[in-house]
């Protein structure tokens, strides 16, 4: 009861900084990692006032961190929680400024094109798995006989009817269902993988980060790109 009266308290107090012009992400010491690198926001000096922060990837070897996402002509993205932005991302002379305030409809449009591009994968393989398991129905007749006794006392053989109609139905919800189970298995290897990946993890993401609390990921670089391809830029390549 405490702790979650604690968690109201803290949801409360978050929206009323934001409401009353707070400039920064809530304070979490969280990133994403793989088992080379970290992804997080890392703190830069003030813009015109406002907090701002750049999206960087840090080597665990190295511990040296570098820009994870550019313009498309090379120039450098800012992140910025200003409560006037209008628009997602807008230009500057620098390069790229990115709105926090905006981060939410950022993050649905990436989890919606993730499940778009798992559905274009996982459908047709479903419908694989029915016309499948329907055609690979055995066709052997049952091998178990009934026995009938007549009013003369004589008992005869009878076949026991086959539903054939229910068998089928039966061995394609067995084929869809196969399919499926294999598709979410193997999610890491389906179309839209990194959008669902940074979707699921993007509170960690864009938080205010200290890189050493991170959330495992498995394939960081594919979430960057993922990010890169919501904000129409570019993910910097490891030099």
């Amino acid at each position: 009861m405490v702790q979650g009266m604690m968690s109201y308290f803290l949801v409360i107090t978050s929206l009323l900084w934001v409401a009353c012009g707070g400039e920064q992400p809530a304070a979490r010491t969280k990133a994403i990692e793989d088992a080379q690198s970290s992804l997080g926001l890392q703190a830069l000096p003030q813009v015109a006032d406002k907090q701002a922060y750049r999206l960087v990837i840090c080597a665990k070897a190295s511990g040296v961190c570098r820009d994870a996402l550019q313009t498309k002509d090379g120039r450098g993205v800012t992140f910025i929680y200003d409560i006037r932005s209008q628009h997602l991302i807008s230009d500057s002379d620098a390069g790229a400024v990115v709105s926090l305030k905006h981060l939410a409809e950022a993050q649905t449009a990436t989890a919606r094109r993730g499940r778009q591009r798992q559905s274009l994968v996982v459908w047709p393989l479903i419908a694989v798995g029915i016309t499948a398991g329907v055609l690979l129905l055995p066709k052997i007749s049952p091998t178990t006989l009934t026995i009938a006794l007549m009013p003369d006392g004589k008992s005869v053989p009878v076949h026991p009817p086959e539903k054939k109609v229910g068998r089928k139905y039966i061995a394609g919800g067995v084929g869809a269902l196969v399919a499926a189970v294999a598709t979410w298995s193997l999610d890491h290897y389906v179309w839209g993988h990194g959008e669902r990946q940074a979707a699921q993890h993007w509170d960690s993401i864009f938080s205010a980060a200290e890189h050493k609390n991170a959330t495992t990921v498995k394939d960081l670089e594919r979430v960057v790109e993922a990010l890169a391809k919501t904000f129409d830029l570019v993910a910097v390549k490891d030099r």
